[in-house]
């Protein structure tokens, strides 16, 4: 029993993992509530078919044939009607004369025709009789008959088939015969298997039949029970809580209910009962099938997924975002389903009085054409659908990321539409903050684009001050940049809208680092503060400072400036100075970033070097792949076919035999070192411009190009067959291995690789089956065929 509830969970988990809806069962409880669904349900389906197994034998019990006439039948060689005796036609459905114009394939089932066919290919060759057995569909409409039927082809003189002379014998009666018993295994197999109870019970209720899980379940064996009541056997006390059902069943009603049941007399247990009345042939009820499902552990379960659910539903109305569900009718109609707290408040309606209801309700004319117009559109697609959608609250606009997710039945009909939505009033708050950084960091990026495109100091100068002159509308810009002369004395190059010089001020560097001990941005708004360190336009009366920095060292000051003393910088226009001063410094050097630049694309380039090769060759061998190979035999068509050589090719497709064998007692290691050592054997048989590729597993493709004649590449098959003689030695061992060889020997009939790799591994085929070193594959034989 262990076993087979290993084996029904098995199943209840491959079949819930093919559900679309998996990704909902992600918690385990649920999952495993899931596997427990799916497993009462696979149990129920077994039970249904048991029974319909067992209706079924018992109809067809009673529906066997009797034996039919032998008839004859003479076909042309094209397996026309010749001749037909009197029994023939009678089987074939009293066929009116003339008969010349039918095929006899035609009274043959479609399916059985395969067989005919080939049994009249096989008489043509062997000239020996032969017999098979198939159903016919009679003219006049009666049921398929199963035929025993014996071919022999008749010769002329020289050997071509006259016609074939056809023996018909009726055997649906014994066909049926066999199904019956058949059927009958195959029940007693089945209702052993199932875990549910199975008994059957005459009109004076008394045991006729149960299966094995039955006995188990009263403790008995089926020769102690058969033929007694069901008082004698599960006692008055019992039988009491069944009077009334076993009534109701015997009076023609199919009964089910849960009780409880004791196993072997001892333990209660909660069991589905289904009691199913059998009529017989008069119509009346004859007896009853009483089929028993112990449901004590998914009773259990269901208590658990109750208090599970509850569970949930304190988790799904606690959350603070808005969760609905929205059924779909057949017509493609939205009702309201289910939704959580969050979302009744949107709605403005308590869940009770939404269910049922349509999509619109509660909403204004433009929102539910809005959520209608979404809902169509994630009904049309089938797929899952995000958007944002704004609004009213309480009177006020709030903002919703939605998303629309369906589920779809085993019809792939969407029913039902989750949806999930997140207030995203303060994403949008950050988004306007991000706008106005985006719209900072397009000026830093401007400016930055025009100082770097140059290398020259001086354009890089005058390019900052005019595009900071744009960027911040200010009065006035002064750029300073600080460089060491031949004497390493600091020279300050002093650049405004209107001027550039040079200026030797050696107190000034120190002065200035001063400025910029504490912070790399600094507000000066003090008139008596050194105009000198400064650098202060007339008349300017606030400045913004900007240290500009390159590996921590004070390389100049940017300095923007108004005349309005009552300036008040703000923090983004700080920010927006340090990063503009920092893509100053990096614009001075910029020399250096283009060599790292450079180095970078060299390694790059060595580095899809190396993914392409790895990509187009097999790890363990190092030859060609698959897909390398394909490639390749592309080329060499394009260039047959557009004439620019007109040399033939081979392909070569081996698999080497007892490989597995080798993996199975040695180890992969061994494989392995096996697979090498096989590929540098093969490759010295070959030239320096033939390939050779590990097409998977044990299995090589060599191309042979350039070939004049196919007895070249059976040379090189014969020389890949001399180099495996002797036995190759790994670790202390000695492996022998041999190969099978498929040849397909191109000269213009192939347009793509798929058939040649095709035909090659069919002609490998044949070489393992036939034993043989090689297979030359030809495709006019094939044809023919």
């Amino acid at each position: 029993m262990d076993d087979y509830f290993e084996q029904l969970r098995e199943k209840a988990e491959l079949r819930l993992n093919q559900r679309d809806d998996l990704e909902a069962l992600s918690d385990p409880n649920l999952y495993e509530v899931g596997v427990y669904q799916t497993e009462l349900q696979i149990q129920h389906e077994e039970l249904q078919r048991a029974y319909s197994e067992l209706s079924e034998l018992y109809e067809q019990y009673w529906s066997l044939y009797e034996f039919a006439p032998c008839g004859y039948v003479t076909l042309t060689e094209k397996g026309m009607i010749a001749r037909i005796n009197y029994q023939g036609r009678a089987l074939l459905g009293d066929i009116p004369a003339p008969i010349t114009n039918f095929s006899f394939s035609r009274f043959i089932l479609n399916k059985h025709q395969p067989f005919f066919f080939t049994a009249l290919q096989q008489a043509k060759q062997t000239g020996e009789k032969q017999n098979l057995e198939l159903q016919l569909i009679p003219l006049n409409n009666r049921e398929l008959l199963w035929v025993h039927l014996d071919i022999k082809a008749t010769f002329d003189d020289e050997g071509k088939v006259i016609s074939y002379e056809m023996t018909l014998t009726d055997v649906t009666t014994d066909k049926e015969a066999d199904l019956v018993r058949e059927k009958a295994k195959r029940l007693q197999l089945i209702t052993d298997s199932i875990q549910g109870s199975i008994a059957y019970v005459d009109a004076s209720e008394r045991y006729q039949f149960m299966n094995q899980t039955h006995q188990q379940w009263l403790g008995v064996t089926e020769e102690e029970v058969l033929g007694k009541t069901v008082v004698e056997v599960i006692g008055h006390e019992l039988y009491s809580q069944f009077d009334g059902l076993i009534e109701q069943v015997l009076q023609g009603e199919t009964v089910k209910c849960e009780a409880q049941f004791p196993y072997q007399n001892r333990q209660l247990r909660d069991v589905f009962i289904v009691l199913v009345p059998d009529f017989g042939s008069t119509e009346k009820v004859e007896g009853y099938y009483a089929l028993m499902t112990d449901i004590t552990d998914s009773k259990h379960i269901t208590r658990q997924l109750q208090e599970q659910e509850a569970f949930l539903r304190s988790i799904y109305d606690g959350v603070q975002q808005a969760i609905f569900v929205v059924d779909v009718s057949e017509e493609g109609k939205f009702y309201w389903a289910d939704c959580n707290c969050v979302s009744e408040r949107l709605m403005g309606v308590s869940r009770s009085e939404a269910q049922g209801q349509p999509l619109e309700l509660n909403l204004s004319r433009e929102l539910a054409l809005q959520l209608r117009e979404r809902y169509e559109l994630c009904l049309a697609s089938g797929d899952s659908l995000t958007y944002e959608e704004c609004i009213r609250v309480n009177g006020e606009k709030t903002c919703w990321l939605l998303t629309l997710t369906p589920l779809k039945d085993e019809n792939d009909r969407v029913y039902r539409i989750i949806g999930a939505g997140v207030n995203i009033d303060d994403r949008k708050e950050l988004e306007t903050t991000l706008k106005e950084q985006a719209e900072r960091e397009r000026l830093v990026n401007m400016i930055t684009y025009a100082v770097r495109q140059s290398l020259e100091l001086h354009e890089v100068v005058e390019e900052t001050v005019t595009k900071l002159l744009e960027a911040f509308g200010v009065d006035e810009v002064v750029l300073a940049l600080y460089e060491q002369d031949e004497d390493d004395s600091p020279l300050v190059r002093v650049a405004t809208q209107e001027v550039s010089y040079w200026s030797e001020k050696i107190c000034e560097y120190s002065q200035a680092q001063q400025i910029f001990q504490q912070e790399e941005v600094v507000v000066i708004n003090d008139s008596a503060f050194n105009d000198t360190v400064c650098f202060r336009a007339e008349n300017a009366k606030s400045m913004l400072l900007g240290g500009i920095y390159y590996n921590q060292q004070l390389q100049g000051i940017i300095s923007l400036q108004y005349q309005d003393s009552s300036c008040d910088w703000s923090e983004a226009e700080k920010s927006l100075l340090k990063q503009v001063a920092d893509q100053i410094a990096i614009a001075l050097k910029q020399a250096q970033l283009y060599k790292q630049l450079n180095q970078e694309l060299t390694e790059r380039t060595q580095l899809q070097s190396q993914l392409s090769y790895q990509a187009h060759h097999d790890r363990l061998t190092g030859l060609p792949n698959r897909y390398l190979l394909v490639e390749r035999l592309h080329e060499i068509i394009k260039l047959r076919d557009s004439k620019a050589t007109d040399i033939p090719f081979a392909v070569l497709f081996l698999d080497l035999n007892g490989f597995k064998e080798v993996n199975d007692n040695f180890g992969h290691n061994i494989g392995d070192q096996l697979l090498i050592n096989v590929t540098q054997r093969f490759k010295n048989c070959l030239r320096e411009d033939d390939m050779i590729a590990r097409f998977g597993g044990d299995e090589f493709v060599i191309l042979l190009e350039k070939l004049p004649e196919k007895e070249a590449a059976i040379q090189v098959a014969n020389r890949l067959h001399q180099v495996l003689e002797n036995p190759i030695r790994i670790n202390h061992i000695e492996v022998k291995i041999r190969t099978s060889i498929g040849i397909v020997y191109d000269d213009g009939q192939y347009s793509n690789s798929d058939p040649i790799l095709r035909d090659a591994d069919i002609a490998m085929y044949q070489s393992k089956n036939q034993g043989v070193d090689y297979i030359v594959f030809d495709q006019k034989e094939t044809s023919d065929s």
